[in-house]
């Protein structure tokens, strides 16, 4: 199929136009992920400094409490191989519920 010139230019506008918006939406999520960090650092540093408080008085007090999990904010990279496990993850959990539907399993 073959475009008439016109079309072809309404096409090629739209398309352009579609990448300049899918640029600009880029660069607003790389912003507001910035954001999300830095709030998250603020986060991190409250929890840390009440943390410290909570530990100094309960030893002050002679309180034996329970040690807590430490959770950090994850890095880029973190990230990034969090988000490619969990795709690994729900790829076998889709795979294994396909072949347990059809009645066939790994061990077969």
């Amino acid at each position: 199929m073959s475009l008439k010139k016109e079309e072809e230019e309404v096409y090629r506008k739209a398309m352009e136009e579609a990448k300049k918006m899918v640029e600009k939406l880029d660069a607003e999520m790389e912003k507001e992920i910035q954001e999300a960090r830095k709030k998250l650092a603020q986060l991190q540093e409250s929890k840390n400094s009440y943390q410290k408080i909570y530990e100094g008085t309960a030893k002050l007090l002679g309180v034996e409490i329970e040690e807590t999990k430490e959770k950090k904010v994850p890095e880029k990279n973190e990230e990034k191989e969090t988000k490619e496990n969990s795709d690994k993850n729900n790829s076998q959990q889709t795979e294994n519920s396909h072949q347990s539907d059809s009645g066939e399993s790994k061990n077969d």
